[in-house]
């Protein structure tokens, strides 16, 4: 599966769809505001935090390139973070979605195309960003994190270090999926959270393993994820009756002998 094409598609789509629906918003609610005083303060914890790994980011690259860490069992482990950062969530997402159709939940199709929804718009963010600060990765020279070039990681994979994608992708699933759960299953929240912050975490540390990112575009990754996939929840509670939805929940969804059958009910 080609992600970012899939993204593309999905950014394409929920662009459309938000404008067109926008003024459709269930206003009889009281309406969530899309960012709050605890978005400052996480923003802020962000940033410190990739101000206060940037110095470091060479040391670290060294450590996680060093023998004693590079070991066979080490590297198993990464590959399948490598891959649950990749593909995965996506796939994940869309898989959730899909069979929760297919099952007839509508809690758990909304969680699965929240979940993908953030995951698309996280990517957009995370492609411009990149693209923009032309980041040199740390296999091109791990002895040197602070080289930037503006704009060089539009079409160069070399200088697209900052945020990483795949630690992006990860949190925004996480941080989508954990809202979710909170406004829905209140009660199964810690362990969700736990589980899937967990797993975002370590795709971070996967990307510094395999040499492909410092530790502060990791962070960079964890703070665009995060707030994507809070954003984009919040977003639909604000705007219950979007046009999003109606294109992308279907009414119903049948097995048939030839496969399955959807219906929509879609108000264009």
């Amino acid at each position: 599966m080609n992600r970012n094409r899939v993204i593309a598609a999905f950014t394409a789509i929920a662009f459309a769809a938000s404008a067109a629906g926008a003024q459709q918003a269930d206003t009889a609610k009281p309406k969530e505001p899309l960012f709050s005083k605890t978005d400052v303060w996480l923003s802020a914890g962000f940033l410190v935090g990739i101000a206060a790994a940037m110095p470091f980011d060479e040391k670290v690259a060294a450590w996680a390139q060093s023998p004693s860490v590079q070991t066979p069992s080490n590297t198993s482990v990464v590959k399948f973070f490598n891959a649950y950062g990749g593909e995965g969530v996506l796939i994940l997402s869309i898989g959730t979605y899909g069979v929760a159709r297919i099952a007839g939940s509508s809690h758990f199709s909304e969680l699965g195309l929240r979940a993908t929804e953030a995951i698309v718009v996280s990517g957009a963010i995370t492609a411009v960003t990149k693209g923009i600060i032309g980041r040199q990765r740390p296999y091109v020279d791990d002895q040197d994190s602070h080289y930037y070039v503006f704009g060089k990681g539009f079409g160069n994979q070399d200088y697209t270090s900052m945020p990483s994608g795949h630690t992006t992708a990860a949190f925004a699933f996480a941080a989508s999926v954990t809202d979710e759960t909170a406004h829905l299953w209140p009660k199964q929240t810690w362990w969700v959270a736990t589980l899937t912050y967990g797993s975002a975490a370590a795709v971070g540390v996967a990307r510094i393993y395999s040499n492909a990112h410092w530790t502060s575009d990791v962070i960079a990754g964890a703070f665009v994820g995060t707030l994507s996939g809070l954003g984009v929840n919040r977003w639909h509670r604000a705007h219950p009756n979007s046009k999003l939805d109606k294109w992308l929940l279907p009414k119903s969804v049948a097995p048939t002998k030839s496969g399955v059958a959807m219906t929509w009910s879609a108000t264009f």
